[in-house]
């Protein structure tokens, strides 16, 4: 339980730091264009495949700087959430893999 608990906790400042990650850096790159291009896909890929499925709120038709702010703040914390979701997924069976592997075998 203990375990799980620290992945959980993990995951989450996890996901917190690849998403400050990408952002801090992306406003000292010398290429603004190339940079644009490979952080908005990394960081707004949930908001796009969210407003494919018709899940999110309009974003697209957010005029007022109050509606693009929520939009952002929304997106922002499924990004936390997915990235969350992964880091404990991929931790979990890389925890399994090892483990099964530790066990004694009776030959």
């Amino acid at each position: 339980m203990v375990n799980a608990v620290s992945r959980l906790l993990f995951s989450i400042v996890g996901a917190i730091t690849i998403i400050l990650g990408l952002l801090l850096p992306s406003a000292w790159l010398p290429n603004q264009e190339l940079g644009f291009r490979i952080i908005g896909t990394l960081l707004y890929w949930p908001m796009s495949l969210m407003d494919a499925l018709h899940l999110g709120p309009g974003c697209a038709n957010a005029d007022a700087v109050g509606e693009k702010l929520n939009c952002a703040s929304i997106f922002l914390m499924t990004d936390v959430l997915v990235y969350s979701l992964v880091i404990y997924s991929v931790s979990t069976l890389l925890i399994r893999h090892r483990n099964h592997f530790d066990e004694p075998t009776n030959d």
